[in-house]
Formats: C-alpha cells, sequence, structure tokens
C-alpha cells in the first residue's frame, strides 16, 4: 500500500475517533493502539473494499506507520483531520 494511501487511512481513522475523544487523547491512544483503535482501522480499510489477506496486511502497514510517526506528525494529522471533516 502506497504511504499517501496509508496518511489517508490514518486521517479517517482520526476523524472517527474525533467524536468522543480529545486530541491528546487521540495521539495517545494511536501512540499505543490496542482493540478499539485496531477495529477502527479495520473499519476504515473495509470501507475501501479490503477483505481477506489484504485487509490484514493492510492494517498491519497501518500500525507500523503509527508506530514510525512522531507525536508532532499526529498532531499535525489530527489537525488535518479536524479541517477535512
Amino acid at each position: 500500500m502506497e504511504w499517501v494511501v496509508i496518511v489517508e487511512m490514518i486521517i479517517a481513522l482520526i476523524q472517527e475517533c474525533m467524536e468522543n475523544r480529545t486530541e491528546d487523547e487521540i495521539i495517545s491512544q494511536l501512540r499505543n493502539p490496542r482493540g478499539r483503535e485496531v477495529l477502527a482501522i479495520r473499519r476504515v480499510l473495509i470501507k475501501t473494499g479490503l477483505s481477506g489477506k489484504e485487509l490484514r496486511d493492510g492494517t498491519r502497514e497501518v500500525l507500523d506507520e503509527l508506530n514510525r510517526t512522531t507525536d508532532n506528525e499526529l498532531r499535525d494529522l489530527v489537525q488535518q483531520a479536524r479541517s477535512s471533516s
């Protein structure tokens, strides 16, 4: 999956999370994603038509990218998601 597509998935995930959480909570939970965040990633990927092995691999790619992303980059993504919602 291309990096641009992964970033779009992360932004969609953040938009989904923004309904009930503050910016700091979103960043903290994306920094250490658990079941709820992984399920949100999967929901976003399913909306793009992924299933089966592609869905599993896509989820791993998004999680790997989140691990490489700094807090400042996540803040920028949150702001971008906020402005595009």
